[in-house]
This record gives structure tokens, C-alpha cells and sequence, in this order.
């Protein structure tokens, strides 16, 4: 891994393709021999391109806080059910359609999360290399 690819990532990524690509290079299953190389590679950037990493890591985690989704959520549960309720055989709403928006909801909470925890992970390390660098 290079420097300017780095950079590039970090100034050109979208959140979502900066977050698979924090998880490609600076996940547990790499070897420690490549994520030592990474973490070497991240200690020579810029200390502007740091502070900016790190800037946009707490944005995307600021992005992909559900907690304030939950009320939003529940009140459209709670409307599908009473609609559904009134219009078709409540056993028919509670066996077919509850389960599947329950469904869809925890499946996106969890890419919410693997978003979140990576944003964390990765703005830990960037202030580790910030550390690092105003020691040197």
C-alpha cells in the first residue's frame, strides 16, 4: 500500500467505499506483518491529511448512529401494522409482513454498525498516528 493511495481513499472515498476499504486493508484478517506495513505507511501522511481522516471518521460514525432512527422506525411499524390491521386478516399481517420489516430493519441496523465500528477503529488508529507524530 502506498501513501497517495491512502490519500486518495481518504479525500475521494465515498463513506461507503471508505469503510469496505478500511475493512480490506485494516481488518483482523490480515497477517500482523501487513498491518504493520499499513500502520507504517499511515505514519508517513501529512499531519492536515490525519486531522482530516480523523474528521471524517467522526462524521461517518455521526452518520450512522441509528439511536436516532429508532422513534421514526417504530412509529412506521406501528402505522403498518394498524393499516394492515384494518385492511387484511390481522393473523395474515402478524405471520407475513411484521417478520419481513423486522427483517429488513435488523439487516440494516447491522450494516449501520460494521460502518460505525469501523469509523471508531479507524479514527482510533489515525489519532494514534497523530500521537505518534507530535512525539517525532
Amino acid at each position: 500500500m502506498k501513501v497517495r493511495d491512502i490519500k486518495e481513499n481518504i479525500l475521494l472515498s465515498n463513506n461507503k467505499k471508505l469503510t469496505e476499504w478500511i475493512n480490506v486493508n485494516f481488518s483482523s484478517g490480515n497477517s500482523v506483518g501487513e498491518l504493520l506495513n499499513h500502520f507504517n505507511t499511515l505514519k508517513q501522511l501529512d499531519e492536515k491529511i490525519v486531522i482530516f481522516a480523523i474528521a471524517r471518521m467522526e462524521q461517518i460514525e455521526a452518520s450512522y448512529d441509528t439511536s436516532k432512527y429508532i422513534a421514526f422506525f417504530i412509529s412506521i411499524i406501528v402505522f403498518f401494522y394498524s393499516i394492515y390491521t384494518v385492511f387484511l386478516p390481522e393473523e395474515f399481517v402478524i405471520l407475513l409482513i411484521l417478520p419481513t420489516l423486522l427483517y429488513v430493519l435488523s439487516n440494516w441496523k447491522k450494516e449501520r454498525e460494521i460502518y460505525q465500528k469501523t469509523a471508531v477503529y479507524f479514527k482510533n488508529l489515525m489519532i494514534g498516528i497523530k500521537e505518534h507524530q507530535k512525539e517525532n
